[in-house]
């Protein structure tokens, strides 16, 4: 009786794995598909209440922002 439960299972076990879905494969992210904050004039602004996210969003002004210069040392002398 238990060898008729290991087959059982068995079977099922290779029933499922060769029943199961394959993975769909997708094409890696374009230029196009990347949607970045942009600075355009004209256009419209979204008004939200809450937590939301937006894809796209039009930047309209970004607090404090300084940027440095960036030192690299390489190379032979």
């Amino acid at each position: 009786m238990s060898w008729q439960f290991i087959v059982g299972v068995a079977l099922a076990l290779i029933g499922t794995i060769a029943l199961r879905p394959k993975p769909q494969t997708q094409p890696p992210a374009g230029f196009a598909d990347i949607q970045a904050p942009t600075a355009s004039d004209g256009s419209e602004m979204a008004v939200l209440f809450g937590c939301r996210f937006v894809r796209g969003p039009n930047v309209v002004w970004y607090g404090h922002f300084r940027s440095t210069a960036m030192k690299v040392k390489g190379g032979k002398k």
